[in-house]
């Protein structure tokens, strides 16, 4: 019998980084902004600050430091709903990761670095 495939398996896109300004493409947030907060977890899922807001109805406690009542909430999205805007050409891509085999005191080491496609720049180191 043929195995079937894991439905809960998903491979994590590394082509998104914390500080990254990205753009929302589907949904309610579609066309706006925001900056990468969260990794993509196991489930291709990333935080992204200030998009994919809900109210969470928050019980009142006695604790004053706690909020209550309606909180504003960031749900995460799926890393597929968004893209990475290029620095360079301030367009919406999925960057490319460019092997570069580098020759230090006689070894030869692979450096990654992340590049937009579309006009072959590579994306400055974040900041966190």
């Amino acid at each position: 019998m043929r195995k079937k495939p894991n439905p809960n398996k998903f491979k994590t896109p590394k082509n998104y980084r914390v500080g990254d300004k990205v753009i929302v493409l589907t949904g309610k947030f579609k066309g706006k902004y925001g900056n990468v907060q969260t990794y993509p977890n196991k489930k291709g899922r990333i935080l992204v600050e200030g998009q994919n807001t809900t109210y969470r109805h928050v019980k009142n406690t006695n604790d004053p430091a706690k909020p209550s009542g309606r909180v504003l909430k960031e749900n995460p999205l799926h890393a597929s709903n968004v893209r990475v805007v290029c620095p360079n050409c301030s367009l919406p891509v999925k960057p490319r990761i460019r092997v570069d085999i580098i020759e230090e005191d006689g070894k030869r080491v692979k450096e990654k670095s992340r590049v937009c496609r579309r006009c072959g720049q590579a994306f400055p180191p974040v900041k966190k």
